[in-house]
């Protein structure tokens, strides 16, 4: 094999765009005789590094990186109601905010996790191929002809100008919202086994008020994406202006159900400094009923001592708590689990009985006599067998509170995606 050589160099400049464009990129490599060897071409995107004005609009956030990139946006704390607002910028949809919308507010909700989502595998992939696995995944996507990417460049899909977009985050779960009816701007195109209807970014009407969501990866890429800046400024613009007028209506109750549903399971978190947060893999998977999300903590290592349990918004009586492991190769050894609960000053340790059930013994049942507590915990120290020895720690599906009154709790409720493997 020859060595490759340099044989010449492309200067060029980059033209002086008003507007958002698609441009292309065009090399040929000819011989003397003018013929052509080889030729490529490449597609890319530019943005203009202009800001949306936004002093006198009255536009409020509790969001620090869109009041730092917008001057003239009050910046509220989270226990602060939007009020006179003429745009409420928001990551989290409270009863405050739904209550807002239902008044005749408008929101642009940059969703975490308030939104029902789908949370299947390989959902949160930018792209898959999901003809050569399972029944999960994303085909594509599709792109509405609406105001709201109206100067946002794109031929009907998310080609790559979407890529960090998209890239690790799930898509909304249209099917949550019926009977109602919604028609994305963006619609991510489910596997073709399901066809479940999915989406990017939608907007709604709530009352005499409206709101426009997306679970695009907003926050996280603003900074350092032109992309992600120049959706922000559009979606910006849509909202203010007398276009947004959406055809599609959600009820304030559904959302209301679900932050009760919320509060009242309580919050999952870490205790143990060695149970550090791991993007994708936070406490909350492991009480939002879906058996195809998880907790596992690789911050700052994966090794034991490691910690999960809920903290209640008040002391409850309960009877049991039930721990689905995420397979046989993450459950811990008898005598390495202690499940805890708290009692105003120090845990302290359950008298529990456990019996163990299903595939590979990942479904524990803790059973004790009734105690009140408004915390409790697993903390693990050592691992089962495991062909993972870097490894060496839990990953939780579920962790549900067995209250005394019925014995039971809420029940994951999608199919579950037997995963075997290391994480």
């Amino acid at each position: 094999m020859r060595d490759a050589r340099q044989i010449g160099e492309v200067n060029g400049a980059m033209p002086q765009l008003d507007r958002a464009s698609e441009l292309h990129i065009e090399a040929s490599l000819r011989d003397s005789a003018g013929g052509t060897i080889n030729r490529n071409r490449w597609q890319t995107w530019a943005f203009p590094q202009s800001r949306y004005e936004l002093r006198g609009k009255g536009v409020k956030t509790n969001l620090a990186f869109i009041q730092g990139a917008y001057p003239g946006v009050r910046n509220l704390d989270r226990a602060t109601p939007p009020g006179d607002a003429a745009l409420f910028v928001t990551d989290a949809f409270t009863e405050e905010v739904v209550q807002y919308v239902e008044s005749g507010g408008k929101v642009l909700l940059l969703s975490k996790g308030d939104l029902p989502a789908v949370r299947d595998p390989h959902c949160n992939l930018f792209r898959t191929v999901p003809y050569n696995t399972g029944s999960t995944g994303n085909m594509g996507t599709l792109i509405a002809d609406h105001p709201a990417l109206g100067r946002f460049p794109h031929s009907g899909w998310c080609d790559l100008q979407f890529l960090y977009l998209i890239s690790g985050i799930w898509p909304l779960d249209l099917e949550a919202f019926r009977p109602a009816k919604i028609d994305p701007i963006v619609r991510c195109i489910g596997h073709h086994k399901t066809m479940r209807s999915q989406a990017y970014l939608f907007e709604a009407t709530m009352g005499r008020g409206a709101l426009v969501a997306t679970t695009f990866d907003i926050a996280r890429t603003f900074a350092a994406r032109p992309e992600t800046q120049y959706l922000v400024d559009e979606l910006l613009r849509y909202c203010l202006s007398a276009e947004f007028k959406p055809r599609n209506e959600l009820p304030a109750k559904f959302f209301l159900d679900r932050i009760q549903a919320k509060r009242a399971r309580g919050t999952a978190r870490s205790w143990d400094a060695n149970s550090g947060l791991t993007g994708g893999y936070e406490p909350e998977q492991a009480i939002d009923a879906d058996l195809n999300t998880f907790w596992a903590s690789n911050t700052p290592n994966c090794k034991t001592p490691k910690d999960l349990g809920v903290e209640l918004p008040q002391p409850r009586t309960i009877t049991g708590v039930r721990i689905t492991y995420y397979n046989s190769h993450y459950v811990p050894g008898m005598d390495g689990q202690d499940l805890q609960c708290w009692d105003g000053d120090r845990w302290r340790s359950l008298d529990d009985k456990i019996s163990i059930s299903g595939e590979g013994g990942t479904v524990w049942l803790h059973r004790f006599a009734p105690v009140t507590t408004a915390r409790v915990r697993i903390y693990i120290t050592k691992m089962g067998p495991t062909p993972y020895p870097n490894y060496e720690r839990p990953a939780v599906r579920e962790f549900e509170i067995l209250a005394e009154s019925s014995g039971r709790s809420s029940s994951p409720k999608q199919r579950l995606d037997h995963r075997p493997g290391e994480l």
